[in-house]
């Protein structure tokens, strides 16, 4: 038990260590960021805007998620990353859960599947970004888990327990849609191949359903008798929100790059689960997992919009699958010597992948903070699990999640190239310039969005010059318009000019400041 909570802080740590430290605009999608800011501007919490637009892209679920801890942080990087953090943490907290249930006679199974969740590049990348993905991806794993548990639980739990399975389905509908009902077909496949249905209590899994239609029909209520509703089921009706197209075979290798470096542990696992497939009666857990991951797997690998994001509901049966397997194979035949020069190796990796951020920050001039804590951190973990825990598959995956850190903060110090519209927050508030005393004049949508979410208020934007510019103390404009821009404000008018990191001129942005 004492390693569970452990494993525990160790993830909390994992998800939080350095988590507003890159801006939005670091590989991050800050329009999301952006609609749950404008919620606390509108106060309407039911159909979602962008620029002060209805958007209809994504369900709410995520974006009052958002606005919740905008409340709570500020608005800030941190503040719209927390939810996915959030429920990143509580889906390793799930598969800690879910191992227990399915392999009660091996501790070391639960151990292995968080480690496995914790140090895969897709699952510690998006759960420290604003996307959706996570939060949909955990709801999804939550929802099968309370299924498995109510189909072995007794009656009593089962209520409970299919009752959390309707509601996770809900939340998740209300996180991304109809993909959520992908749920009850694996949840009836797996019902179907173990042929249980009896004992499986299919009239209270049918009879807690009224808990998803408790968890998602008051959003639909007040959706339809919202003002809007008219224009948001007709942008619903004419907008694009899946565009991305890859190829028929997209997610065969999108698979084994995001569950990096975990699927090597998967790929070395795969014979020993086959010579093991007699076990599989004696443990039903397994056999969901690989149900789990079979039926989702091939139903997204159907669909035409692909995105790499999308594989994140079947890491948690993936990882348990491995950590279930792992254990099977035997490491007898290899010899001491080689166990010791090969702990030594990764011992000495650890202490290198520890300190390579803060010789990294040393070396730009940009030393930060959180590079001496990591550093510290991640050397204290490596010798704690280099002489304490003696386990090369949990050393491997500290090794791998210190790395990924290592990255983090590295992408931390490239800020100043990377955040174009910060560089121009900066310079109107050193100017003591404020929201109301901006005017976008035809500039990129991106501008306004970003530069909105900087300032915590949505920026005017003009299509047309007005006659008097009282209150107006700077005009930011894209390279065609600049010279119009500078006639209308007279030759006394000082300007800078702000390149984007995209390279792209027509891009660029000119603050032109009114005397």
């Amino acid at each position: 038990m004492n390693k569970i909570f452990l494993v525990l802080f160790f993830t909390v740590f994992v998800f939080l260590f350095n988590l507003g430290g890159r801006t939005l605009e670091n590989q991050d999608n800050i329009r999301l960021a952006e609609v749950g800011r404008e919620i606390l501007e509108t106060g309407d919490w039911i159909i979602m805007h962008l620029s002060g637009e209805v958007y209809v892209d994504k369900p709410p679920l995520h974006f009052w998620n958002m606005a919740l801890s905008y409340k709570i942080f500020g608005v800030n990087a941190f503040g719209a990353r927390f939810p996915s953090a959030l429920f990143a943490i509580i889906g390793v907290a799930g598969i800690l859960f879910f191992s227990y249930i399915a392999d009660k006679a091996n501790q070391k199974t639960a151990i292995y599947s968080a480690f496995f969740l914790l140090s895969n590049y897709a699952y510690i990348n998006y759960a420290r970004t604003a996307r959706m993905d996570i939060e949909f991806s955990v709801l999804f794993s939550l929802s099968l888990i309370a299924f498995y548990g109510g189909f072995i639980s007794t009656k009593r739990k089962k209520v409970l327990l299919y009752s959390l399975f309707w509601f996770f389905t809900g939340m998740a509908f209300l996180n991304k849609g109809p993909v959520a009902f992908l749920t009850l077909l694996i949840a009836f496949v797996f019902l179907v191949i173990n042929k249980n249905w009896r004992n499986a209590g299919v009239k209270i899994l049918i009879f807690t359903f009224m808990v998803f239609i408790l968890t998602v029909m008051p959003c639909i209520l007040l959706l339809l008798n919202h003002n809007k509703f008219d224009e948001y089921i007709y942008l619903l009706k004419t907008s694009k929100i899946m565009t991305r197209r890859e190829n028929f075979l997209y997610y065969f290798y999108a698979f084994p790059l995001n569950f990096f470096p975990v699927i090597i542990f998967t790929t070395i696992t795969i014979p020993f689960l086959w010579k093991s497939r007699k076990e599989l009666d004696r443990n039903s857990g397994l056999v969901f997992s690989i149900i789990w991951f079979t039926v989702y797997f091939f139903v997204i690998h159907l669909t035409s919009a692909k995105n790499a994001r999308y594989l994140l509901p079947i890491f948690i049966p993936c990882s348990f699958i491995t950590a279930w397997t792992i254990q099977k194979i035997s490491f007898r035949n290899i010899n001491d010597k080689t166990k010791k020069y090969g702990s030594l190796f990764a011992f000495i990796s650890g202490i290198l992948i520890s300190i390579t951020p803060l010789i990294w920050t040393i070396y730009k001039k940009e030393l930060l903070p959180n590079t001496l804590i990591l550093a510290i951190i991640g050397l204290i973990l490596v010798l704690y699990a280099y002489l304490k825990w003696r386990d090369i598959i949990i050393f491997i995956c500290i090794l791998c999640i210190i790395g990924f850190l290592s990255i983090d903060i590295i992408r931390t110090s490239f800020n100043s190239q990377l955040s174009h519209n910060l560089k121009l927050y900066n310079l109107l508030k050193d100017k003591n310039i404020e929201a109301d005393e901006i005017l976008l004049y035809k500039t990129d949508p991106e501008v306004r969005k970003k530069l909105s979410f900087y300032y915590n208020k949505l920026i005017t934007q003009k299509d047309d010059i007005p006659v008097h510019l009282t209150n107006t103390k700077v005009i930011i404009t894209s390279p065609d318009f600049f010279d119009k821009i500078l006639k209308i404000s007279g030759d006394k008018s000082s300007y800078f000019k702000i390149k984007n990191r995209e390279g792209q001129e027509e891009l660029d942005v000119y603050a032109v400041f009114i005397k």
